[in-house]
């Protein structure tokens, strides 16, 4: 039995509690009686607080709509049900975007491992982190495309978008440090994800996603998409991440096809944009101010 059915199956038979109007938690029997006990509080107000910052960019989704946000919280001896790639696998448990089967809610849900819902402590990078998390719930009503767009967007929210990177330093300096050789083109990413690889190489001793190459160079690439379009026409980022989406919604293309797409649509070359660094250069050197 497939990862998604089994999940589909774990989501059917459990437990939903409503944090508030906006935001939903669905887990088991067993571990709704943690909830009930107050063991997740803490992290349900992370989450909300992540919610409240995600409400900032003023996301206008298609046909109007205003979805809910679900957490699906899996017990540690079902950690398989996430099906979490092995280069982020943790001793316990940890959390990432599935499908979501719910009529009201974004095509995505954020399922975490019961070890995450107990967290009582939150530092600014995991605000972060929950916010890229958040971002991938966001996106899921846009677009399902190539995994080097949906993590450079997830990334690009928190860091550029919402000018996380400016608080974060330890980030903005490694980004402004690297040189040519360290960023991965959009050809080198796309065989990446072909190839399995996408994420499996750290830039230092830290394991979180934001500081893998892949991550770093699908981050600095789709932020400086958004900053084209915002100079383009001469609009805010947070309205330039809304034209993103709706383009991405639009086009029908993936891989290099959605590449050209881009290049077109933000008036750079699409050969220099597949293989090149040009825009990705000027971005570092925007940040650098």
């Amino acid at each position: 039995m497939n990862s998604m059915l089994s999940l589909k199956m774990y989501i059917d038979a459990s437990i939903t509690k409503k944090v508030n109007d906006r935001f939903y938690v669905k887990l088991s029997k067993d571990l709704a009686i943690n909830y009930d006990n107050g063991l997740y509080n803490s992290f349900t107000d992370h989450i909300n607080k992540c919610i409240s910052i995600i409400d900032k960019l003023g996301i206008k989704y298609p046909c109007n709509g205003n979805p809910i946000y679900y957490i699906y919280i899996i017990p540690l001896d079902k950690t398989e049900l996430l099906n979490i790639p092995k280069e982020f696998s943790r001793k316990k448990g940890g959390g990432k975007p599935v499908s979501s089967f719910e009529l009201d809610g974004f095509n995505s849900a954020y399922g975490i491992t019961e070890d995450i819902a107990e967290k009582t402590d939150f530092s600014f990078y995991n605000t972060i982190n929950s916010v890229h998390e958040l971002t991938h719930l966001v996106a899921s009503m846009f677009f399902s495309k190539d995994r080097f767009i949906s993590e450079g967007i997830a990334e690009a929210v928190p860091f550029y978008v919402l000018d996380m990177e400016e608080e974060y330093l330890e980030h903005k300096d490694i980004i402004t440090s690297l040189e040519e050789k360290d960023i991965l083109s959009v050809k080198e990413l796309i065989m990446e994800c072909k190839n399995n690889e996408f994420g499996s190489k750290s830039v230092n001793y830290r394991q979180a996603c934001s500081f893998r190459y892949s991550y770093i160079s699908s981050y600095i690439l789709c932020a400086s998409i958004i900053d084209r379009i915002k100079d383009k026409y001469s609009i805010n980022k947070k309205e330039a991440l809304q034209k993103l989406f709706e383009f991405l919604r639009s086009s029908k293309c993936y891989q290099e096809f959605l590449i050209y797409e881009i290049a077109s649509f933000i008036d750079v070359d699409a050969k220099e944009l597949l293989e090149g660094k040009k825009i990705q250069l000027e971005f570092i050197n925007k940040l650098k101010g």
